[in-house]
């Protein structure tokens, strides 16, 4: 089961690099004393049918409040928001945060290199293609043999989202091209947008319902930015009901997916997975 915890990470690398005494106490008291804290409270949190908004509100409290902090630890030893430092936490906070939801534990969680399908060069050798996104749920399958014997490990998606801080019509129009280039190469898998801040029109909520390349945008505030404001980061909250529609979002999509490669055998066989459900049962 593989989880790559990039916020961790980066604090973890600087806490090694060559710093100064204090930026080195600075970091310990984040890394120890915060971020550890923030996770260890939504991940020792036990969620049941009948506490389920106790559960986002205390998310909301906890990633706002660690949030809040780590902005005030950038403006403390002047990290510019070039920086991934926080960028890399808005990545990370889904596999804590979506952790309770039962068959996720049963898949692969990555970033880097999900498959997006084969090329056929000019001798006749197929190269693997691949995508970058901000979180995945997938499988990785190593050991692959191709016709050249050599062996390919290939992450394969099932819910793949991007994670932005804001989201504007430019922005929008690349992640619905990632979206094309991996949905082609695995059409069952599930695309979303998760965006802290909404910089587009309306109207293109509009185009993107009509398009199967982004199954959900779901936005975390109700927020607008501001073209006079550039300093996105302080904008961002992590709200209760921008929670929740993602993780029962992701938990739909993750409840799918054992009745995902069920056809009826007579009848209309692009019927939706609800309509399968109903019609089987009687």
């Amino acid at each position: 089961m593989i989880r790559n915890y990039v916020h961790e990470n980066y604090l973890k690398n600087k806490l090694n690099e060559k710093k100064s005494k204090n930026s080195k106490i600075y970091y310990k008291e984040l890394y120890e004393n915060h971020y550890l804290v923030m996770r260890k409270q939504i991940e020792s949190f036990k969620l049941n049918e009948y506490n389920r908004d106790e559960y986002f509100e205390l998310c909301s409290a906890e990633l706002t409040t660690y949030w809040k902090y780590l902005l005030s630890f950038m403006n403390k030893l002047g990290i510019s928001s070039n920086s991934k430092i926080h960028t890399n936490f808005l990545e990370e906070f889904s596999i804590y945060f979506l952790s309770k939801i039962p068959k996720i534990n049963e898949f692969d969680i990555f970033t880097k290199n999900v498959f997006s399908g084969f090329k056929l060069n000019y001798n006749g050798e197929l190269k693997q293609l691949y995508k970058d996104v901000d979180f995945c749920i997938g499988k990785e399958i190593s050991g692959i043999k191709m016709p050249n014997e050599e062996e390919l490990t290939i992450k394969i998606p099932i819910i793949f989202v991007e994670v932005k801080s804001y989201t504007d019509a430019t922005m929008l129009g690349e992640i619905v091209n990632t979206s094309r280039k991996i949905k082609n190469a695995v059409p069952n898998s599930k695309s979303i947008l998760l965006s802290f801040l909404k910089a587009f029109k309306d109207d293109h909520i509009y185009e993107i319902a009509g398009d199967s390349y982004i199954n959900e945008i779901i936005l975390m505030t109700n927020k607008s930015r501001s073209k006079s404001n550039n300093d996105v980061k302080n904008q961002i909250s992590f709200t209760k009901k921008g929670l929740k529609d993602y993780y029962i979002t992701i938990e739909k999509y993750m409840n799918e997916l054992n009745k995902a490669d069920k056809v009826n055998n007579i009848g209309s066989l692009l019927t939706t997975i609800e309509n399968y459900k109903e019609e089987n049962e009687v």
